[in-house]
């Protein structure tokens, strides 16, 4: 290699010789002592090879990677943007600037962060849900949302409306400001009163309402609702269906309407649906068109999906049966991008977490891969897309999760995915095996879960790998005592009672006894609340527990995810020399840090080769 990178250099040092400001020779140079580890010569090369030529979104990009490692990560926040100014597409400025962002302080200044976030929400390939708080927090500094003394107002709706990194994010994923959530509630009241009164939207408003409503579809409506309002959305859906029987086409006050009933309700479930789905897209105002496709045709599309879906045996088991209600009513999760990234095959995947993994020979070749229990796809459209040489079976209880993940597969253009609509408890009825299994966020929802990790293991093949996800006993404990209160309130799971919920949490405020639940984004929307408090099944497991499942179903433990560097880095801290597969040790570390595994315990195991 060092060969290569010397022969490199002469060449083009050569050709520098020759012609100074050559650009692309200065950038190969300073790439070269990128390699090097010589960052400060490659900014100062590839500096000067963008002051010959800034147009290569590569120049910027790779400047930017030797100012990150040098810790010059302003200055790498502004190149990487400059990067996808030139390229919007590009992958790797896309990594690079949400790393950035994860290092930047909380207290940044607020244009440097609006640097990292805007061009990472209009990427259509990044997965949006992880810049939610950072998002927040700029908006609500930048606007002085929810500031002491600051007052709302139409003008406030619309200044802050009128702002695109607000609207990219309204529309990219779920809001998870109290304060922007208190003032988008307000100004959506606002809508409606004038839209009962027959008043129709400012032309110059309609891209902010249409922003509001994406929104809410994605939070699926978990805003506070009055009764007033209830009764207004009621006047207005009466008016919209009267309107509809009489055109062919959308007039201004049809717009206005629409856009405003799509803050509150879905627009596929109106009585006029079907007719409003006859009529072109283009043929509404370009602000409406976004909110149409969210609220209407995509939800109609996985209808029609949902109908002609493959299924397995019967679901019969009284416990999916109460969990499968539960998904078909809220869908979970409500994604909207996946970021992407280079295929790796299986032994690449597990060396992240257990860098001595070696992959048999039966795991080298084409992979049938299962992901049990899939919801709304985002684990078997990744698995789909990133993991080499997969063939991908999802299966999942709920046929309104799948219909979701099939439209998605579908936008990905992706023929190595099918989707099957089964009770994990039925696996092995089909003679199928699977070289990879994907289990995550399923087991504890089961009444018994090594009953659930049984089959799994059974239709594994041997030395193949599975990877699971469960709730922590220690990490969810602080979450009884919202469940207690719930109990104690006579709060069901359903979308009145999820709302009423949330606003007494808010009530409470930063000092009230639930105010942590304030911080987690699953408290945003209805379908992730109700996951998250009002779950119909619910079993937490310990460290000592897992050991004991994967010991019944004889599966090998291979190491934890670990996606908090803290986590890790304590742990080799206290436990020097100690393997990280050591699940003894782990179970000490987890007394001492509860919170370590907050996002659940989510591992690797494999099957004994026979």
């Amino acid at each position: 290699m060092r060969g290569q990178l010397d022969d490199a250099l002469h060449l083009y040092g050569r050709v520098l010789e020759a012609q100074p400001e050559h650009a692309d020779a200065l950038h190969l140079t300073g790439v070269v002592a990128q390699q090097q580890g010589r960052h400060q010569d490659a900014v100062a090369l590839i500096g000067k090879a963008i002051a010959a030529d800034g147009r290569a979104a590569a120049f910027h990009n790779n400047l930017a990677l030797s100012l990150m490692a040098l810790e010059r990560i302003a200055e790498a926040v502004v190149s990487f943007s400059r990067a996808l100014d030139r390229d919007a597409d590009h992958l790797g400025a896309q990594h690079g600037l949400s790393e950035c962002l994860n290092r930047l302080p909380q207290d940044v200044d607020g244009a440097l962060l609006e640097a990292a976030l805007l061009p990472l929400l209009r990427a259509r390939s990044v997965n949006a849900r992880g810049l939610g708080h950072a998002a927040g927090r700029l908006l609500e500094r930048k606007h002085a949302i929810g500031a002491e003394g600051s007052a709302t107002s139409r003008r406030s709706c619309d200044e802050v409306l009128d702002d695109e990194i607000v609207r990219r994010y309204l529309q990219r994923t779920v809001n998870v400001s109290v304060p922007l959530e208190a003032l988008l509630t307000q100004c959506r009241a606002r809508w409606l009163a004038d839209a009962e009164a027959a008043a129709m939207l400012a032309p110059s408003c309609r891209d902010g309402v249409a922003a509001v409503a994406v929104q809410c579809f994605l939070n699926e409506f978990v805003w506070a609702v009055t009764s007033e309002e209830e009764r207004s959305i009621v006047v207005v859906e009466r008016r919209i269906v009267d309107v509809c029987s009489s055109l062919s086409s959308a007039n201004e006050a049809l717009v206005s309407d629409v856009l405003v009933y799509a803050c509150y309700r879905p627009l596929w479930r109106m009585p006029c649906a079907a007719r409003l789905r006859t009529w072109p897209v283009d043929a509404w105002p370009v602000a409406a068109r976004e909110t149409l496709r969210v609220s209407l045709h995509e939800p109609l599309g996985e209808r029609d999906l949902a109908a002609g879906m493959e299924s397995g045996a019967a679901i019969r088991d009284p416990v999916s049966k109460a969990v499968q209600i539960q998904y078909e009513e809220n869908p979970y999760p409500r994604w909207t991008a996946i970021t992407r990234g280079a295929s790796q095959n299986i032994e690449q995947w597990i060396r992240r977490w257990n860098p001595d993994y070696v992959a048999p020979a039966d795991l080298r070749g084409t992979l049938r891969v299962l992901v049990a229990g899939c919801g709304t796809g985002m684990d078997a459209i990744n698995t789909a897309l990133h993991l080499h040489n997969a063939q991908v079976t999802a299966v999942d209880l709920s046929r309104a999760s799948l219909a979701y993940a099939m439209r998605k597969a579908g936008e990905y253009g992706l023929e190595n995915i099918r989707f099957r609509h089964q009770d994990i408890l039925a696996l092995g009825s089909d003679a199928e095996s699977y070289h990879v299994i994907n289990c995550t966020g399923v087991l504890h929802h089961m009444e018994n879960p090594a009953v659930g990790l049984e089959r799994l293991a059974g239709v594994l093949r041997p030395g193949g790998v599975i990877r699971l996800a469960l709730y922590s006993e220690l990490a969810r404990a602080p979450l009884q005592q919202a469940r207690d209160l719930i109990r104690a309130s006579g709060l069901g799971p359903r979308t009145g009672d999820i709302r009423k919920f949330r606003q007494q949490v808010f009530a409470d405020g930063a000092r009230g006894p639930l105010a942590e639940l304030m911080g987690s984004t699953d408290f945003f929307s209805t379908s992730e609340c109700r996951d998250l408090l009002f779950h119909v099944q619910e079993t937490q497991v310990n460290l000592p527990g897992i050991r004991a499942l994967l010991a019944a179903a004889k599966l090998e433990f291979l190491g934890f995810e670990l996606g908090i560097a803290e986590v890790e880095q304590g742990f080799r801290r206290e436990h020097p020399g100690v393997a990280l597969t050591d699940l003894g040790a782990w179970a000490e570390y987890e007394q001492r840090h509860p919170h370590s595994f907050r996002a659940m315990y989510q591992f690797w195991c494999r099957s004994q080769l026979r």
